[in-house]
């Protein structure tokens, strides 16, 4: 994906965010009316402003994995990492590294293998057909 993303301008989004035991005030986050609206901004960059759209953040502590799965609902996820460290999903058991990465989550099985890095990923998970996404970013000059 052609995105010209600063990562530092989503943190600002956390306040005083650490990534000791943060997975539930990511979840806890979504409730604030005010980072919903940060979010709109980014969902008319990406052009998927209007789809049906599930934002959220991902945590994940070092030393950990995500077993290999197909979500459902045959979702596409956008994914941007946070953090100063370049993360790796596996997509049908081979490692892509990426900044930011568009993933037909419902069609193929991905996972992440045990790293030694904290993993902050911002989500956004798309219940739409795969070709129409890839539209949406092609007509903005994304892809």
């Amino acid at each position: 994906m052609n995105i010209d993303f600063d990562q530092r301008a989503v943190i600002f989004i956390i306040p005083n965010h650490k990534l000791e035991g943060a997975q539930n005030f990511f979840r806890r986050i979504f409730s604030e009316i005010q980072v919903n609206k940060k979010f709109l901004i980014i969902e008319e960059d990406l052009n998927i402003y209007g789809m049906n759209n599930f934002p959220r953040f991902s945590y994940q502590f070092p030393n950990t994995t995500l077993l290999h799965h197909k979500d459902e609902d045959n979702m596409v996820s956008i994914n941007i990492n946070l953090l100063d460290t370049t993360p790796t999903i596996h997509i049908e058991h081979q490692p892509y590294e990426y900044q930011c990465a568009l993933i037909d989550v419902g069609s193929h099985e991905h996972g992440v293998e045990s790293d030694s890095n904290h993993r902050l990923i911002l989500k956004f998970c798309l219940r739409h057909p795969w070709n129409d996404v890839v539209k949406r970013f092609k007509d903005k000059g994304l892809l």
